[in-house]
């Protein structure tokens, strides 16, 4: 009886830990940028994380039709007055420059640390 006691209280401590570990249960880093006239309000951005970290960059911007993260080489089309989203795992270590384009314009250089 008591090995059947000691069983269900290692399940019921070990299924919320396991549940708080799932990918599902992990919280990205959010790197918002307004882009205005063509520029990035507030100027370029510097954001840094640790290989591993799921991202998201939240572009939101009045004019340009592309943002571009160069290394990753992930695309997004840029619409007037709706965010454009681009999300992912932070696998390669290095500095990525994130672009828009047409007008071109560097918005920020996100760094990914070991």
């Amino acid at each position: 009886m008591k090995r059947l006691a000691c069983a269900f209280v290692v399940a019921a401590v070990a299924a919320p830990l396991a549940a708080a570990a799932a990918p599902s249960a992990v919280k990205p880093v959010v790197i918002p940028i307004r882009v205005e006239n063509g520029r990035p309000a507030g100027g370029i951005g510097r954001p840094t994380v640790r290989k591993g970290t799921l991202v998201r960059i939240v572009v939101t911007s009045n004019a340009g039709r592309e943002v571009h993260l160069h290394g990753y080489d992930i695309e997004r089309p840029l619409r007037k007055g709706k965010p454009a989203v681009i999300q992912f795992r932070a696998r390669l270590v290095g500095r990525f420059e994130l672009e828009m384009h047409r007008p071109d314009a560097l918005l920020a250089r996100l760094t990914v640390r070991p």
